[in-house]
C-alpha cells in the first residue's frame, strides 16, 4: 500500500501540538492533495493555481527534451550511413550529445525535485497555518465563559420526625407504620413547596375511612410545613368537593395563592372541575399546596376524572383501621391537648367504652373516641363544690384527672 493512501488514518491529538503533528505530516505530504487529505480541508485557490502552473511547466520541459533527443538520433543515423569515419565521429558526437542530454535530464530532475520540495514546503506551510488556525479556534472555544447554573441542592432525607413534629402528629404517631408514611409525604411536600411557582407536584392525597381524622391530618401537615424556615406564611382554605364545583376556580386559587387548600370529600369533584383545576394548577399559583381527602372509593373516583390531575398528587398517605390500643393512645393525646390526664383506672374504663361501641362490620373512628373523651371531661368538670373540697384531683402539671367514673356509660 502507498504511503499516501495511509495518510487519511493520521489521528490528530486533542491539544493540537503543532511541533509533533506538523513534523510527521510534512514528511508524509509531498503534494497539496496529500496535505488536504490529512487536514480534511479545501486547498486555497491561490495555491491550486500555483500548482497548475508548475505542472504545466514540467510537462512542457519533458516534451522539449524528448524532441531534442529524437533529432539527435536521426542526425547520427544519417551521418553513419555516409561514412564509417563520419559514423565514428558522429558516434563521438552522439556520446557527447548523450552526455549533454544526461546533464540536461539531471538538471530537469533537479528542477522537478526542487519543485516537489517546494510543494512539500508549501504543504508544510499550509499545514502550519491550518493547524495554528485550528488551535486558535480551540483555545477560543475553551475560553468562552459558561453561564453559571444554579443546581438545586437535594432535599435532606427525612427518616424520623423531630420531637416538635411528633407533638403535632400526636394523634397518628402511635399508629403502627404511620411515622414512616408521614416522613415520606412530608419530605416530598417540603421539597416541592417554595421551589416551584406552579402546583404540578408535591400535592397530597389523604385516604381514610369516615371519622378517621383525615382533616386533622391535613391540618397537621400544614402546621409542620409552616413551621419549616422557608414556608412560615400562606393562607389556608378548606372546601368540599361539591362546593368546589360551584366556585370560580381561578378566583378561588388567587385567594389562597402561595398557601394551602384542603378539599374534603374530594370524590364529589366533577370531571369538568377536575380538568379546569388541573390546568390552573399548571399556571402560576405561587406554589399553592393542595390536599385532597376522602375514602378509598372517593379518591379512586377523583383520580379517574382527569389523568393529568392525578399526576399532580405525588404524595399519598393512607390512615389504617385503628386497633383498640391505638384508639386509646389517641384518646390520651387528645385529653392532654385539653389539659387533662387519664389515670390508670380511667384507661381501663376507656378500653371498656371502646369495646362497647365496636362493630363487626365497621371500624371504630377517632371521632367516636373523641366524643367519649369530651363526655368524660364534661363529667369531671361538673360538681362545683367537689372541686373546692378536694373532690377533683389534678396532676402535678395541673392537668385535670379523668377517672373511671368519668368514663362510665
Amino acid at each position: 500500500m502507498k504511503q499516501s493512501e495511509q495518510l487519511p488514518n493520521i489521528q490528530l491529538p486533542e491539544d493540537l501540538q503543532l511541533e509533533q503533528e506538523l513534523q510527521g505530516a510534512s514528511e508524509a505530504a509531498s503534494t497539496w492533495e496529500e496535505a488536504a487529505r490529512i487536514l480534511g480541508e479545501p486547498i486555497p485557490e491561490e495555491y491550486l493555481q500555483k500548482l497548475r502552473e508548475e505542472k504545466a511547466a514540467k510537462q512542457n520541459a519533458e516534451k522539449a527534451g524528448t524532441a531534442n533527443e529524437l533529432a539527435e538520433e536521426e542526425k547520427a543515423a544519417d551521418e553513419f550511413a555516409e561514412k564509417e569515419t563520419a559514423a565514428k565521429q558522429a558516434a563521438g558526437k552522439e556520446t557527447a550529445a548523450k552526455q549533454a542530454a544526461g546533464k540536461e535530464t539531471a538538471a530537469k530532475a533537479a528542477g522537478i525535485n526542487k519543485s516537489k520540495g517546494a510543494d512539500k514546503n508549501d504543504a508544510g506551510q499550509y499545514l502550519q497555518s491550518v493547524f495554528e488556525a485550528a488551535k486558535a479556534s480551540r483555545e477560543e472555544k475553551e475560553n468562552v465563559s459558561i453561564p453559571k447554573i444554579d443546581i438545586e441542592e437535594p432535599q435532606e432525607h427525612i427518616s424520623k420526625l423531630s420531637p416538635e413534629q411528633k407533638k403535632i402528629f400526636s394523634y397518628f404517631v402511635p399508629i403502627t407504620g404511620m411515622e414512616q408514611q408521614l416522613c415520606q409525604v412530608l419530605e416530598g411536600a417540603l421539597h416541592r413547596k417554595g421551589n416551584d411557582n406552579t402546583s404540578t407536584s408535591g400535592n397530597i392525597l389523604i385516604i381514610g375511612g369516615r371519622g378517621s381524622g383525615k382533616t386533622v391530618l391535613a391540618t397537621d401537615f400544614i402546621k409542620v410545613i409552616q413551621k419549616s424556615s422557608k414556608h412560615s406564611g400562606g393562607k389556608v382554605g378548606k372546601i368540599t368537593g361539591e362546593a368546589l364545583n360551584q366556585k370560580e376556580l381561578s378566583q378561588l386559587l388567587k385567594k389562597v395563592a402561595g398557601g394551602y387548600l384542603i378539599v374534603e370529600k374530594a370524590g364529589d369533584i366533577s370531571k369538568e372541575t377536575a380538568t379546569k383545576l388541573s390546568l390552573l394548577m399548571e399556571q402560576d399559583t405561587g406554589g399553592l399546596l393542595v390536599l385532597m381527602e376522602d375514602t378509598s372509593k372517593g379518591i379512586k373516583k377523583l383520580l379517574s376524572q382527569d389523568v393529568n390531575l392525578s399526576k399532580k398528587f405525588t404524595e399519598r398517605i393512607k390512615i389504617p383501621i385503628f386497633t383498640s390500643d391505638e384508639l386509646v393512645e389517641f384518646a390520651k393525646a387528645y385529653a392532654e391537648e385539653q389539659e387533662c390526664e387519664i389515670d390508670d383506672m380511667g384507661i381501663l374504663a376507656l378500653y371498656n367504652r371502646i369495646s362497647n361501641i365496636q362493630k363487626l362490620d365497621e371500624a371504630t373512628t377517632l371521632t367516636e373516641v373523641k366524643d367519649i373523651v369530651d363526655e368524660a371531661i364534661a363529667r369531671a368538670e361538673r360538681g362545683g363544690l367537689k372541686k373546692i373540697f378536694g373532690g377533683k384531683k389534678f396532676s402535678p402539671e395541673g392537668y385535670l384527672y379523668l377517672r373511671e367514673k368519668d368514663f362510665e356509660d
